[in-house]
């Protein structure tokens, strides 16, 4: 449960999740989100199997922006893709005269 329920302080208004590929010698851009503060959950995309990524999160309300909580991650290994065996086989031939 959040922790802008309840407590008496000023309710979330909205979060801001940015989040960007870890990469050696370079400064990647990040892509930002903004989410609504009934908003519990955010899927990202579109990220590269086996690479690290670094997350930061705040909590806007009517006071301004609120402490900023990072996280870093590694994404899993693409899947090998699965072989299938088959029965049927394909010639293709050379016909000059076809």
């Amino acid at each position: 449960r959040p922790r802008h329920e309840g407590g008496g302080r000023a309710p979330i208004l909205y979060y801001v999740v940015k989040h960007r590929k870890q990469v050696t010698n370079s400064s990647n851009n990040w892509t930002v989100s903004s989410i609504a503060a009934s908003q519990h959950r955010l899927t990202l995309t579109r990220l590269d199997p086996g690479s690290l990524y670094e997350v930061e999160m705040a909590a806007y309300n009517c006071a301004g922006e609120g402490q900023t909580a990072m996280v870093t991650f590694r994404t899993g290994r693409r899947p090998k893709p699965e072989i299938m065996a088959s029965k049927e086989q394909q010639i293709q031939r050379d016909d000059p005269g076809a």
